[in-house]
């Protein structure tokens, strides 16, 4: 598990929780097309694996606005 440290400040749950719930919702999503019983066109399965690294980066680069937005960052470091 990776252990990110949380800065002081606005930071939001429920913003994180959201964001998890629909990044979960989007690899759910692809998953099922990945295994649904059914012939796949060639390059199908390349394509969804392509969309989960996809889905994966914007809920990573989300993410690291949650935790650290760039409010904070230009301000400098926080006590």
């Amino acid at each position: 598990m990776i252990s990110i440290p949380l800065r002081q400040g606005p930071f939001m749950h429920a913003d994180v929780l959201e964001l998890l719930d629909s990044h979960l919702a989007q690899l759910q999503s692809l998953r099922r097309n990945l295994t649904s019983p059914r012939p796949s066109r060639p390059g199908e399965r390349h394509d969804a694996a392509a969309a989960t690294l996809h889905s994966t980066q914007h809920f990573a680069a989300e993410l690291k606005q949650i935790l650290d937005p760039p409010a904070l960052r230009s301000a400098g470091p926080l006590p």
